[in-house]
């Protein structure tokens, strides 16, 4: 789907207030006409600025170094834009501006997930079950290390890829004592576990209804009006975030999409011919309930 979204990264120029003589060089991130800046270059000479190219020329001492930087900047902010609409995560300049600087909170990792759960379990789990779970950890800190050459990773990074081939690593895996190679009940246990303390981290996790303008860029980016994210927010908002009215909702974004999804039905429906007598178009159909309040998360 196409949506409307604009975005820019420009390069401007402002006076520094304590050197009247000299500019400082600000990027400026626009999306959907709001924005964000921060200094890339400090103290520049006036006449070494020039605003139509967003270039420095000779009169700047160090003007080689600081116009690849600028052109680095501009091309990681371009990049990190593309990456979040990508995957459908909310994207403003202020949020762009904190992935470039590295200010944002990347979830838990698994280790951490694994250490939360052997420390929480203790008082709830025997002494042979909550030593099979650190056996587990081994294995995975192995795999870690020995497949994937990292010490940790996140568990938004846990995928169906990781997991089989932490079975294969499982599966190939020979001890270098006495023990014997896993067998594949073993193994299904190990992957049991790991099963058990995911699971636990997603039911932990809680949600938080987003605000109405997140809602609103969400929708816009999607091609919707303003209009349709209120609709939206107002029904869910009445009942307590609830999907169906009957389960806590999980994820917005896909009772967003699922919304969206029943408009097109909406849509396409309505331009079929009716049959029947011409009577039939005056009389209001079931059809045209979403726009009197009907739940979109319903099919149609």
């Amino acid at each position: 789907m196409t949506t409307n979204t604009t975005f820019t990264v420009s390069f401007i120029e402002r006076t520094d207030k304590k050197h009247q003589n000299y500019f400082n060089i600000f990027c400026r991130i626009t999306i959907n006409g709001k924005r964000s800046e921060f200094t890339v270059v400090k103290s520049v000479n006036k006449d070494a600025w020039n605003p139509q190219k967003e270039r420095l020329d000779s009169k700047y001492k160090d003007f080689k170094q600081a116009n690849t930087y600028i052109d680095q900047v501009r091309s990681k902010l371009v990049n990190i834009h593309r990456e979040i609409t990508l995957k459908e995560e909310l994207v403003t300049p202020n949020v762009l501006k904190n992935y470039f600087f590295g200010n944002v909170d990347k979830g838990k990792t698994l280790l951490g997930l694994i250490k939360y759960h052997n420390t929480s379990q203790t008082e709830k789990l025997s002494y042979g079950t909550l030593k099979n779970y650190f056996t587990t950890q081994k294995y995975i800190i192995r795999f870690l290390k020995e497949k994937k050459k990292v010490d940790d990773i996140y568990l938004r990074q846990l995928n169906y890829q990781f997991i089989t081939e932490f079975e294969s690593y499982l599966r190939s895996y020979r001890p270098v004592d006495h023990q014997r190679p896993l067998s594949n009940n073993g193994i299904m246990k190990h992957l049991e576990r790991l099963r058990k303390m995911t699971t636990m981290a997603q039911s932990k996790k809680k949600f938080t209804p987003p605000p109405l303008n997140h809602i609103k860029i969400y929708f816009q980016q999607k091609g919707h009006p303003e209009t349709e994210a209120e609709r939206f927010f107002n029904y869910y908002e009445s009942n307590g975030w609830m999907v169906g009215g009957r389960s806590k909702m999980k994820d917005w974004k896909a009772a967003a999409r699922n919304w969206m999804l029943n408009i097109q039905k909406f849509q396409t429906s309505s331009t079929k011919p009716s049959k029947g007598n011409n009577n039939a178009q005056n009389k209001p159909t079931n059809q045209e309930k979403p726009f009197q309040g009907t739940n979109y998360h319903e099919p149609l």
